[in-house]
């Protein structure tokens, strides 16, 4: 029997992604000769893994059951993870845990309400969904090496809130509204995108 399946590697991924999770949550409390630089490495890994097994299951059509949940799953639990370990530090964190805990929230508030409505695409892959999950990733990057930069850390964490704000306000006039008004998506490509949208944050 063969053990190891090339269509399995996106989950892989995402088993490693989760295992990270508590790895930099040592590195970066865990304090030792640029102990903050290791943290961010990982981060960083965690999110070129992201990027590679979201391409390599789009690509090669290597979806399954398991990634639709272990994948967003390792993405929330590592962005939230950073957010809170930053919250410890400074209260810029804080606000980010806070944004991005009542973001999941209300949106998936309002996918439950769509699908019960009968949507069969609840939120859809965007532009702005995969600009949002750039920004705050960069946003969380700077984060954990300026910390201690009121200045810097203020307008980064500004940054980051307002383009999380733009982020919702877009999904919520091109998906919500639109179905509610049952007008069609503003991409009709975009109902083949369904089950993608976990790793658009």
């Amino acid at each position: 029997m063969k053990l190891f399946k090339a269509k399995n590697i996106p989950n892989m991924l995402s088993i490693l992604r989760l295992l990270m999770v508590p790895l930099f949550v040592f590195l970066f409390f865990y304090e030792f000769e640029g102990h903050r630089y290791w943290a961010l490495g990982v981060f960083l890994l965690a999110s070129a893994t992201d990027v590679l097994d979201g391409w390599l299951a789009r690509r090669n059509g290597w979806v399954s059951d398991l990634g639709k949940i272990i994948d967003p799953l390792a993405d929330k639990l590592m962005q939230f993870a950073a957010c809170v370990s930053l919250a410890i530090k400074t209260r810029y964190g804080l606000m980010l845990a806070i944004a991005i805990f009542v973001k999941d929230i209300l949106m998936t508030a309002g996918g439950v309400y769509l699908a019960k409505k009968g949507a069969r695409s609840l939120v859809v892959a965007k532009w702005y969904g995969k600009l949002n999950t750039v920004c705050l990733a960069l946003a969380v990057c700077l984060l954990m090496l300026f910390y201690q930069n009121e200045t810097l850390a203020a307008a980064v964490t500004y940054a980051a809130l307002g383009m999380m704000l733009f982020t919702f306000i877009m999904y919520f006039s091109n998906v919500f509204l639109k179905f509610v008004k049952n007008e069609p998506a503003e991409d009709p490509a975009a109902q083949n995108e369904a089950g993608e949208a976990g790793r658009n944050g």
